[in-house]
């Protein structure tokens, strides 16, 4: 995810988008119903000139999550011989 909105930025400075709620309709419209559906979603969305909350939100909910469950029953299940 980090990529497309790296790439999208360079594209708002490329062709000098500077309207706030332009800004912030962009990604989301290029993304796709799916991840606009997915935004709408989300709590905390910010105002409709807020384009860092749509890079903020989005790249929390698409970044990797650890997986708790995993690392709590492995360490669990190890034992010392004696």
């Amino acid at each position: 995810m980090m990529k497309w909105i790296k790439r999208f930025q360079q594209f708002i400075v490329a062709v000098d988008i500077k309207a706030p709620t332009r800004r912030r309709a962009l990604p989301l419209y290029l993304a796709g119903p799916e991840v606009e559906t997915i935004f709408d979603n989300l709590p905390d969305t910010g105002e409709s000139k807020d384009f860092n909350k749509v890079v903020e939100n989005l790249t929390e909910y698409f970044s990797p999550k650890k997986n708790i469950m995993y690392k709590t029953r492995f360490s669990a299940g190890t034992t010392t011989s004696r």
